[in-house]
């Protein structure tokens, strides 16, 4: 006869409850949150008017919309930085820069998060 052997599980006992309150607690969701989101979300490059260049997306976001009618400003100014960004990232309009910048930001920030939630869950189930 075979008989298992009792362990205690190692890792503790998170719920989606104690997840959901340390995400809520983490983000304290704002207008501001709201506003940065609708910023992101993508549009016809068509329907606002902006030109739509041969290989490039047919989309665009309220930020570079905004980026492009209002601050039209390049690095042409900075030679040096104004090549490397057209190198790395093939733009060398300001706003361009920042907005293909963005996603790499994004990445650190969402590591960050999630340390940060899990952390707080492990506290939570521990009693820290």
């Amino acid at each position: 006869m075979i008989t298992g052997i009792r362990t205690t599980p190692l890792v503790p006992d998170t719920t989606l409850e104690t997840l959901w309150n340390c995400t809520k607690a983490h983000y304290g969701l704002t207008a501001a949150t709201f506003l940065t989101a609708a910023a992101g979300i993508p549009i016809s490059k068509t329907a606002v008017g902006a030109w739509v260049h041969a290989g490039s997306s047919r989309t665009t976001n309220v930020a570079s919309l905004v980026g492009m009618r209002f601050f039209p400003r390049t690095l042409i100014r900075q030679p040096t930085v104004a090549r490397l960004a057209e190198a790395t990232l093939g733009t060398v309009r300001v706003f361009g820069v920042i907005g293909r910048g963005i996603p790499f930001v994004a990445v650190g920030l969402a590591v960050f998060d999630l340390v940060s939630i899990g952390l707080c869950a492990y506290e939570a189930k521990n009693g820290r």
